[in-house]
């Protein structure tokens, strides 16, 4: 008798720890999607009303990247151009954007009625991609044309509003620029200069970032020879968004796809493939220059 008892409490208690257990697994897995499509919504809701979803492009990154040559002629650089457009809800009111968003002109005093935007880069005269650039390489070429105009890369997180320097692409330590200044160029980071001695004056500039050698260089660019203005070595952490300062009237820049012809007048070079100018090598916020 008892041992009938001792048996029947043992399978009752089985089955009740069974069900338990059902129970445990079906609402964990009821709760998990419930918190899924709650995710789902919310991440809807966010796409539909963020105006800074922008494009990241991603190149893969390879375990033997290190080995890889760098590019040398354009041609090597052109297998990691990227095809890039100006953001319109970035742009400044003095700008103008045109030709698929990817020319900018500085009309000032003229104002333009894009919205105004929280992304809005309100008091310097500048302009992002839609896209960023993050991780492996890329190279993308713009035309310059006007004096003070400026080309480069900057972090989301520059301060679109702010009327200090740090807001513009010249001013803070994680963007870098190249900058014509009458007939020669400058170089900027962290609000230090540097002046490119440069044989030409190209209208055409290349940009290339090797996100695995932490490598961001200038280039002078023709249909025959690429020279070398100048290169940063610098620890990239986050996406790069190519971005613009047209600091004069008239100043213009014109994103150039990998397959465009140039459209502006570019200098004419010596038949060499590269031809170094500069490099600044970046450790701990500090820059020291080599000719």
């Amino acid at each position: 008798m008892d041992v009938c008892l001792s048996v029947c409490l043992y399978v009752g208690l089985t089955d009740r720890l069974a069900s338990f257990s059902c129970l445990l697994t079906e609402s964990t897995q009821e709760l998990c999607d419930q918190l899924k499509a709650t995710y789902r919504d919310k991440l809807k809701d966010i796409c539909k009303t963020d105006k800074l979803c922008i494009t990241t492009m991603v190149r893969p990154k390879m375990s033997k990247s290190f080995s890889l040559p760098e590019p040398e002629t354009r041609d090597d650089f052109l297998t990691y151009a990227s095809s890039l457009a100006f953001d319109p809800d970035t742009v400044h009111k003095f700008l103008r954007l045109t030709e698929d968003d990817r020319k900018v002109t500085n009309t000032t005093p003229w104002q333009h009625s894009y919205p105004n935007t929280p992304e809005c880069l309100e008091y310097w005269r500048q302009v992002m991609t839609s896209e960023s650039l993050y991780l492996g390489r890329h190279y993308f070429e713009a035309e310059l044309s006007g004096e003070g105009v400026h080309m480069g890369l900057t972090y989301k997180s520059i301060n679109r509003k702010g009327v200090e320097r740090g807001s513009c692409i010249t001013g803070n330590d994680f963007s870098w620029s190249l900058g014509r200044e009458g007939q020669s160029f400058s170089t900027w980071h962290a609000d230090m200069e540097a002046v490119v001695e440069a044989t030409s004056v190209f209208t055409r500039i290349g940009i290339y970032i090797n996100f695995d050698s932490g490598s961001l260089a200038f280039y002078g660019v023709t249909d025959t020879a690429m020279t070398l203005l100048y290169r940063y070595k610098a620890e990239l952490m986050q996406p790069m968004y190519p971005t613009v300062w047209l600091s004069k009237k008239d100043n213009v820049v014109l994103l150039v796809g990998p397959k465009d012809p140039p459209l502006m007048k570019s200098s004419t070079l010596p038949a060499a493939p590269i031809t170094p100018m500069a490099t600044s090598l970046q450790n701990h916020n500090s820059l020291t220059a080599v000719v």
